[in-house]
Formats: structure tokens, sequence, C-alpha cells
């Protein structure tokens, strides 16, 4: 392989990356895994991929290893499908573009009580029941796919959702959902459930995936704007985004 700074390095398609706490955290939709960097390999990889560098990113030390050892590192990581130099397989990867949250709606009574109708039930228990039929037997990758080429055909046929009527449905979702699942715990299942059931009404919010380090831990929620509609800034801000749809 060429000089790390001279490569092609290329992200496969189905991967995705973000740089958090100097560590390199890596997605791999296709093996529905998470693999970190630590920052003695990061910085290297952020010059070697052309990645934007972060301003709290630490120089390179004494303790960094030999640019011979990130060589068979990225080799690794070629052969496992994660990297390639071949730039018709992969694709440039840049710093995840989103709106910073400035309001949640979690915990807000917005009044009376929302009118439950038996579509509202239908499509609550569609939504549940689908995503989890997913969840169970389809990839995270297809279940990716499938989402942004609906949001595709959607933006082309749609106005900008009304904020009112997102409230209004999410508070009947959160009416519903204790019938079927509690949202503790299970954020792939809530923020794709939510995602369906808004979907019904033809309202496709952004799907957010991030990662911490420092213990490691990956979390989703969804967010239209910078409203966020099933977690709380509190806790979301603690996350750095490494994948959106």
């Amino acid at each position: 392989m060429s000089s790390i700074v001279e490569s092609n390095l290329r992200l496969r398609k189905h991967v995705y990356l973000c740089f958090t706490n100097h560590h390199a955290v890596f997605l791999d939709l296709k093996s529905d895994k998470y693999l970190c960097l630590i920052p003695e390999h990061a910085r290297q990889l952020c010059l070697a991929l052309g990645f934007p560098q972060p301003e709290d990113f630490p120089g390179r030390s004494s303790a960094q290893g030999t640019d011979s050892d990130f060589n068979h590192l990225i080799q690794e990581m070629i052969s496992n499908n994660l990297l390639t130099e071949n730039t018709q397989e992969g694709k440039k990867t840049q710093p995840v573009t989103l709106e910073r949250p400035t309001y949640d709606l979690m915990g807000h009574d917005f009044g009376l009580k929302p009118k439950i109708n038996l579509r509202h039930i239908f499509n609550f228990f569609y939504a549940s029941l689908i995503s989890q039929f997913h969840l169970h037997f389809t990839s995270l990758e297809k279940i990716i796919k499938n989402l942004k080429k609906r949001k595709i055909r959607r933006a082309f046929r749609h106005t900008s959702p009304d904020s009112e009527d997102i409230r209004e449905l999410l508070e009947i979702f959160r009416s519903l959902r204790p019938l079927v699942f509690t949202a503790k715990n299970h954020c792939l299942y809530d923020s794709l459930s939510l995602i369906e059931f808004m979907a019904r009404y033809n309202y496709y919010p952004t799907w957010v995936f991030g990662v911490k380090v420092g213990p490691f831990e990956a979390h989703c929620w969804i967010q239209e704007g910078k409203i966020l509609l099933n977690d709380s800034i509190d806790y979301t801000t603690f996350f750095t985004p490494i994948m959106t749809v």
C-alpha cells in the first residue's frame, strides 16, 4: 500500500465513522458492529482519510506507533471490508452535519390527552410489529437503505412537516407505547417504531445514531430539526453523531 497520507483510502459504503474524545469509532452496518481505534491510531487515520481534523486532537506523541504498525492495521481493516483503496467501491467521509438540539419533548405536558382514534391504534400496532419483524429478520443495513429510499421518494412529493401535527402524533405514540413496550433500554426499537408510526402520516424525522467512549456506548434517537422527539438533551449531548438517516 502507498504511504498513508498519499493513499486513496476510502470508507466502504456500508461503513460510517466519527472521531470522539480522541478515538476513531466505526459503525459497520453489514455486521451491525462498532469498532473503536485508540488515539495513537485515530490521528493517523484522520490524516489518511482526509477527514477534517478535530480541533482538540492531540499532536503526535512519542508513544504513538510507527507508520509500519499503522499500515498493518489499515491492511487488516481493508481485509475486513471496512476500508478500500478502490474509489468506486468506497466513499469519502465527512463529519455528520446535524443541527444541535435546543429543545426536547421529553416530559412535556401538552395539555389535554390526545384524541386517539382507530386509525391511530392500527398505525401504532402496525409500526410496532413491522419494526419488531425487521429488527429480528432484516439486517440493519437493509433497514437503513430502505428508509433512505422512502425519504427520497417523500422529499419529491410532500412539503415540510407541520410541528403541531408532529407533537400530536408523538403524544399519541407515547400514550399507546405502554401497551406493547417501554422505551427504557430499547432505543433502537423505540426509534424505529416511532419512525414507522410517523411514516404512516408521511412524516420522516431524522434518525440519529451516536457513540461515546470512556466507557463505550452506542445510542440512537429521533430528531426533527432542533427538536428531540424521543430523548432528552441532557442525555444525548454526551454522544457524537456517527450516522443520520
